[in-house]
């Protein structure tokens, strides 16, 4: 059985947000993130979870833009109650998921983003 997850998702493709609502727009990225996160949902007895996503700096903005598409997908993962997703673009203040996910999911802003 799967208790710990940690892991760095770092895709030099991703030179867009990820599209996860439109299924006739997705791409490999955008299908491999959806289906991290539904396999991620499917562990039983995971306890503790790190996910730290990087993609280039250039394309930081475009991410903030599209949070929610981006995190749309975690809110099938109920196991561990609480967990790390460390992410490379500052919160999108317009955005919903991320209010939705709460306490349980704590979006940290990756430290070499605060260093540019």
């Amino acid at each position: 059985m799967i208790s710990q997850i940690i892991f760095n998702w770092t895709a030099p493709g991703l030179n867009r947000p990820l599209v996860v609502k439109r299924a006739s727009n997705q791409t490999f990225y955008d299908e491999t993130w959806i289906k991290i996160w539904e396999n991620i949902a499917s562990l039983e007895g995971l306890t503790h979870l790190y996910i730290k996503l990087a993609v280039p700096f250039r394309y930081h903005a475009g991410w903030t833009l599209h949070e929610d598409d981006i995190l749309l997908p975690i809110m099938k993962v109920t196991r561990p109650q609480k967990f790390i997703l460390q992410v490379p673009f500052l919160p999108n203040q317009e955005g919903t998921v991320r209010g939705e996910l709460g306490d349980r999911v704590v979006l940290r802003l990756d430290e070499a983003y605060m260093r540019r």
